[in-house]
Parts: structure tokens; sequence; C-alpha cells
């Protein structure tokens, strides 16, 4: 079993030292029970994109922080049933995210999660459905992927659709409707401006596509505020764009000092502890509640087994409170089934009923959505610190 202690970096190198797949059993499990497998499919260390729009990589700190939570929560939850969690690296490629589940499909997984894109989830919607193998938790928030037409797709988090109707909502109420976005070349910046656009209460002046580097993201930011009009930017693009785009925008000549906002897919643990002052009132749409200063039990449980696990500042990163509640949840219904579970068993058990984490109630509804709560953050003038 591999130990995560120390820095985030230190266990970037041991998870990704000789092998793609990482597998990790339960901590002191009776080992005269049968071992039930539960897999990952994530990126673990790729750059988001594949034209990376800075140097910085942060994607492990996405792809290993959902994994340290989900462990957490397997491990919070499972009551001395030996489970065992193997990962494997998807590097952000859809084709590879397919191979991944299949390979642990044939190791007889019950439950599958992360599968971080919504192109990632789509190539991997085939195996899932013919293997009838729940996939609890998924990143992506594409409508198609939300129509509960697939039963075994267990969402929880909002949709892109509630996460661009709570944004504008909210920019509208403080007087903001005329909106410039700024978006990478993906499914995920397409569907959101499609989403922005259908929305009646947002006027797109003007938007931009870009698929280059720091220098092209941030000139693209200045052209798009400068157009006449523009009351707010909304970045659609990777996080790696934030650092330029905000640098240009708040600090170089005529700054622009009107809102610049995104969604939740931004949101990492670098994002979260930066103090950088050209953060300052980055404001974001959250899935969650801020598991840095919420008072719920369940995001006491999480900082409490961030500690425990050694990560810095984990307790901040909102990838791994995703990865402990989807961890949680699995191993909360696999406990439930009490017999040796099933695939067919664990999805009955999760939407047979409500499941309440500790200030966190899951519901699944006819569209296998269990959780629907948006809230909107911004990053503090005073101390960094997102605040709602």
């Amino acid at each position: 079993m591999t130990q995560v202690n120390g820095s985030r970096r230190q266990w970037l190198a041991q998870a990704v030292g000789t092998t793609a797949a990482l597998a990790w059993p339960s901590m002191a499990a009776r080992a005269a029970e049968p071992v039930v497998k539960v897999g990952l499919s994530l990126p673990l260390t790729a750059t988001s994109t594949a034209d990376a729009v800075s140097s910085t990589n942060i994607v492990p700190d996405i792809g290993l922080d959902y994994l340290a939570g989900f462990r957490a929560g397997i491990d919070a939850e499972r009551h001395g049933m030996n489970i065992e969690t193997v990962a494997l690296d998807d590097m952000f490629k859809p084709e590879l995210a397919k191979a991944n589940v299949e390979a642990l499909e044939k190791q007889g997984v019950v439950a599958i999660s992360g599968l971080w894109t919504t192109e990632a989830a789509r190539a991997a919607l085939p195996v899932l459905k013919a293997a009838s193998l729940p996939a609890v938790g998924l990143r992506s928030g594409a409508p198609d992927l939300r129509s509960g037409k697939h039963s075994m797709l267990f969402h929880l988090r909002p949709g892109y659709e509630e996460e661009v109707s709570s944004m504008v909502d909210v920019m509208g109420g403080a007087g903001f409707t005329r909106f410039g976005v700024l978006k990478g070349h993906d499914e995920y910046g397409k569907t959101c401006l499609q989403l922005l656009q259908s929305n009646p209460r947002a006027k797109i002046v003007k938007a931009s596509s870009v698929n280059g580097g720091a220098a092209e993201m941030a000139q693209a930011a200045r052209e798009v505020v400068s157009a006449e009009g523009v009351q707010a930017l909304i970045v659609l693009a990777p996080v790696e764009s934030l650092a330029p785009v905000m640098t240009e925008l708040r600090l170089r000549k005529s700054p622009f000092l009107a809102p610049v906002s995104g969604l939740s897919h931004v949101l990492c643990n670098k994002l979260a502890v930066a103090r950088d002052p050209v953060y300052r009132a980055f404001a974001v749409t959250c899935p969650y509640q801020n598991p840095y200063t919420a008072r719920t039990d369940v995001a006491g449980r999480f900082r409490d087994a961030m500690a425990d696990i050694g990560l810095d500042h984990a307790d901040r990163s909102y990838s791994a409170f995703e990865g402990f509640i989807a961890g949680s949840l699995v191993a909360r219904n696999l406990v439930a089934v009490k017999s040796t579970p099933t695939r067919e068993a664990l999805a009955r058990s999760l939407r047979s009923r409500p499941h309440d984490l500790g200030g966190m109630r899951i519901a699944f509804d006819d569209k296998q959505v269990g959780y629907r709560h948006v809230s909107f953050l911004y990053k503090s003038p005073v101390d960094g610190i997102f605040r709602a």
C-alpha cells in the first residue's frame, strides 16, 4: 500500500513512478473478507489541454487531490469492509479513459469514479452501459449526460445549466447583464457558451475562442473586454489561463476592474491557496460548500481526514472534497448492501433513499442527479480566501 505522506509533489513522484495502475487496500481491512474493488480513471500526469496556456501543470493537484479525498471517504465509511481502490491515469485523453474503464471492468470493480471531462465520460459510456457498471461522481455537467437515459450515471454536482443560470442570476442582481466570454477549444467551452447565449437574462456582447499560449490568451481577454458594452468577463477556459488573463486585466495598462468570473471547473487547490492580488475579487460558481470554512459535519470530517493524510493545504481543495463526498457515498452504500456487493445492488442502494452525509443531503432524482446546489464564491480582497 502506498501511504500518502509529505507534500503533494512527493506523493506525485510516488504515484507515477513505474506503473500507471495505483491500487490501495483499505486501512486495517479484515484479511478474511473478500476484496471489493472500486475503480477510478483520472488525469494524474498530463496537462489539462493539448496546448497548455502556461508552464504550470495544475493537473496533479486536481486528479491526485480527488483521489486522496476519494480514498479518505472510503476509509471513513467502510466499517471494516475490505474495499480496494484502483486508479488509472487517463492523461486527459478520452480514448485512454475508455480503455481504463474497460480494464477496470475486467478486474471486477463494482463502481467507477473520476472520468474528468465530458469527452472522457462520453467515450466510457458504452462500456458502463454494457457492463451495468455504476459511475458515481462524474465531473462533467453536460446536459446530454444528465438526461435520465443513462441509468448507471450517478451525478453528485449541479450541471453546467444550473451553474450558468446561477452565475447569470447573481451577476444580474448586481446590475451586470452584458458579458464578454473567453473560452477554450473544447466541449466544455462550447456547451457553456451555448447555455449563456440561450439565457434570457444574459447578453453576450463578444466571445473569443483561443487555443494558444499565455500571450495569446491575455491578448484575447483584452480584446474581449475592450468591446463596447462589455460589463463583465466570463472565463470558460482552462484554469491555467487565469494567471495571464488576470495579470493582463488587473495590472497592465488600462486595468479592467469590472467582474471576472468562471464556473467550477477552474476550482483547484492552487487557486484556493493563491494569495496573489491579481486573483482578488475573482468570482466562481461552486457545487459544494467551502471545505475550508464550512461548519458542517461532512466538511469537518474531510478536514480531519486530510490532516491525517498529511497533504499540505488539502483542506482547501475542492477536488479533494468532491472526491471525499463520492468515496463516502460509495463506501456507505457498499456497507449497506451487507452481502457481497454487486454492481446492481450498489445502484439500487444509491437510488433507494436519500443519503445524509452530515450537512449534505444526496437524493437521486429521475435524471440521476443527487445534488444540485450552487454557491457563488469570490476571492476575498483581504485574505485571498474564497467566500460566499
